[in-house]
């Protein structure tokens, strides 16, 4: 319930994704409770931090960032209360940019940014920032909406306008970004596409699961070129 009920629910489909994606990658064994220990990653947008709870249980050191102040309060707030990581310290919130952290010449194993492309006013700037805070053979992992009349009718008919899972205005279809848009802008990035899904609403189960059709919600996993052995 609440603004972030819809990406709850969403989580049910991201974090199955991202641990696939990132273990496959890492050639590490995705099953087990922590299997992403040993990788630095980061969240770009990471909103009232219910994903970035899903990756540090996995294991990961996790640096959550959102450019809205009132959003990391409330990801803090949320972390107090998750019994599974009151007494670890893999996971840190800050109230800061992805460019910030550029600047400062921070880099991660993953990064991850989920459902944010779509609001930012420059999605190749932004696409080419996540390439940079990436480290060279590491992993960029986007989850955003595509650009398809299906897409309008649930993700804006239905769910904010019926529903009520999203704020009304919370999207413009107009943003939106189709899988090709996503990989030629990746691919400027120096980004390429390892794998990619879509995600869509289950009725039976009251959330979102994988699936093949990326019409709608859909995850996409990309690999930054590891550097080349001249450069090592």
């Amino acid at each position: 319930a609440g603004p972030y009920g819809a990406l709850h629910r969403l989580n049910y489909a991201r974090s199955p994704f991202i641990r696939m994606a990132v273990c496959d990658h890492y050639g590490k064994a995705s099953t087990g409770r922590r299997p992403l220990e040993g990788l630095s990653l980061v969240e770009v947008g990471c909103g009232g931090g219910i994903l970035s709870e899903s990756l540090a249980v996995m294991g990961s050191d996790v640096k959550a960032i959102d450019a809205a102040e009132e959003s990391v309060q409330v990801a803090k707030k949320h972390l107090k209360r998750n019994a599974l990581l009151r007494s670890r310290t893999n996971l840190t919130y800050e109230a800061t940019t992805a460019e910030s952290l550029v600047e400062k010449g921070e880099a991660y194993d993953v990064v991850v940014s989920s459902e944010v492309v779509e609001h930012v006013l420059d999605p190749p700037g932004f696409c080419k920032t996540l390439s940079n805070l990436c480290k060279p053979g590491g992993l960029v992992v986007m989850s955003t909406l595509n650009r398809t009349l299906w897409s309008y009718s649930l993700a804006i008919v239905a769910a904010e306008r019926i529903l009520g899972m999203a704020p009304r205005g919370a999207h413009d279809w107009d943003q939106f970004v189709t899988p090709e848009e996503l990989c030629i802008m990746c691919e400027d990035a120096g980004l390429e596409l390892g794998s990619i899904s879509g995600m869509r609403w289950s009725v039976p189960k009251g959330q979102f699961e994988l699936t093949k059709d990326l019409s709608v919600n859909y995850i996409a996993a990309f690999r930054k070129e590891p550097p080349r052995q001249d450069e090592t």
